[in-house]
């Protein structure tokens, strides 16, 4: 079953931008349009295949099929602050008409507030968890507003040329696990490791680690002679200690040392 939304449209003069730069498109606040309507294709972000809405022109009594709905970035200027009001909206793409803003989805789905001033020159669209305020001014006989369509920066690839700079020996034997100093210098010559440059000087020292020279002290082995102890005991007190319970040989008493 179809979805009819009965949607005024006019014709617009909306033509795609080849430029990556932003720009401005006009669009018209319409109090009697169930959906969003945009003319110019490349205002949207992405579009999708539709096949479930038809819009109905009143003036013509004429209905239309449009193919493509998809998603709008708007920037709309807070009329207060002057900031940049952002909102996507969804839409439905029908090429050359004019762009249309619902003033009921608007409200459903992005909690835009209308209010229009007594002399009814202005329709204000108003979000007050979000503090927006935007106006639409009277413009042949509809409420209309320019909106920024935001364009997609080009990134430009930033490309750092620096030179490889020798570092110093201490600084390779802390990156490689503090590996053997030769070994490092072995490496060096040959090619191993990547950007592994020793300065001139580093390759005619021997290096020196106080964390490798500590692990050296923790892992040294016992000496192999023996050693005897010059003083003697001199008196060993003994007594008799009774058991309460007496051990599997039966004994009942030991022999404590004090």
């Amino acid at each position: 079953m179809r979805k009819k939304n009965v949607t005024p449209c006019l014709a617009s003069k909306s033509s795609p931008i080849e430029s990556d730069q932003d720009f401005s498109l006009s669009f018209v606040l319409d109090n009697a349009s169930t959906v969003n309507i945009c003319g110019c294709r490349e205002a949207f972000v992405s579009l999708i295949e539709d096949n479930e809405t038809t819009l109905e022109w009143i003036e013509k009594s004429t209905t239309l099929e449009p193919k493509y709905k998809g998603l709008i970035k708007l920037e709309m200027v807070d009329v207060v602050t002057k900031k940049k009001v952002p909102v996507t909206i969804e839409a439905e793409f029908v090429d050359g008409a004019t762009n249309l803003l619902s003033q009921r989805i608007m409200f459903l789905k992005h909690g835009f507030k209308s209010q229009t001033s007594d002399d009814k020159e202005t329709n204000r669209l108003a979000n007050s968890p979000n503090k927006w305020t935007v106006d639409f001014g009277i413009v042949d006989g509809l409420y209309r507003a320019d909106v920024v369509i935001p364009r997609p920066r080009k990134k430009s690839l930033a490309v750092l040329v620096a030179t490889t700079q020798s570092t110093s020996l201490a600084l390779w034997h802390m990156r490689l696990a503090h590996t053997n100093w030769q070994a490092i210098k072995e490496m060096e010559s040959k090619g191993l490791v990547s950007d592994l440059k020793l300065a001139r000087s580093d390759r005619k020292v021997e290096g020196s680690c106080y964390d490798c020279d500590l692990a050296k002290m923790k892992r040294m082995s016992f000496k192999k002679t023996s050693h005897n102890e010059p003083h003697t005991f001199e008196k060993v007190f003994m007594d008799l200690g009774f058991l309460q319970v007496p051990t599997m040989e039966g004994h009942k008493v030991y022999l404590p040392d004090r």
